[in-house]
């Protein structure tokens, strides 16, 4: 089970429940709330994906992003049936199809967004830089929405593009489907093993 430490905001797994954190010696730490979970989560996801990253080709690293980006809350049993029945078990036909219809979604999204940011009178910019994480730095963030945050940290060969619509159409969804790298089926294995270990672990909200 998930504890998080109410002084230090340490998040940890127990069998038993803790009489102290093992960060800073707290007395007391309670058990994770809905946020505190998906944090602890969303922290291990992303360390998995770091790990196999390197080894995946530009598509698959882009490509993986949208799938994390559409399937939240990552921690559930959507999102079991989704790793399992539609991308390991599942044919490379169907896998496609999965695929070419979350590729709509992400799309769909990304309109609706880009049409929120014209009714707010905010410009998407012609060129961007990146800190040195390659991380967008674009003037009014938190005004975008997550579709977008998610197409704009794509890989392009010009770092200074902004990617649009199109970077997500020329995502090889077929060679993903056909001929997956090793590292792109082992991220999906890691990301199934940490949403069923996950679900395990996961406490009632303080307060209940």
């Amino acid at each position: 089970m998930l504890y998080t430490c109410p002084r230090c905001h340490y998040t940890f797994v127990s069998a038993d429940k803790p009489v102290i954190c093992p960060d800073c010696g707290h007395r007391g730490p309670a058990p994770s709330t809905e946020v505190e979970f998906d944090r602890f989560y969303s922290a291990r996801l992303d360390q998995l994906r770091g790990q196999c990253s390197p080894a995946m080709s530009v598509d698959e690293r882009n490509w993986t992003k949208v799938l994390l980006y559409l399937n939240r809350p990552r921690a559930s049993y959507f999102t079991t049936t989704f790793l399992q029945g539609h991308i390991l078990d599942a044919s490379p036909e169907i896998a496609l199809d999965t695929y070419k219809s979350m590729r709509w979604e992400f799309v769909r999204l990304l309109s609706e967004e880009k049409e929120a940011l014209v009714k707010e009178g905010v410009t998407e910019p012609e060129y961007m830089m990146r800190d040195r994480a390659g991380r967008p730095l674009v003037t009014g963030w938190d005004r975008f929405g997550g579709a977008l945050r998610t197409l704009y940290t794509f890989e392009t060969d010009d770092p200074h593009i902004v990617p649009g619509v199109d970077a997500v159409q020329a995502i090889s969804l077929e060679r993903i489907t056909d001929n997956p790298s090793e590292a792109y089926i082992t991220f999906i294995r890691a990301w199934l093993g940490l949403v069923t270990e996950s679900s395990l672990r996961k406490a009632e909200p303080k307060g209940e």
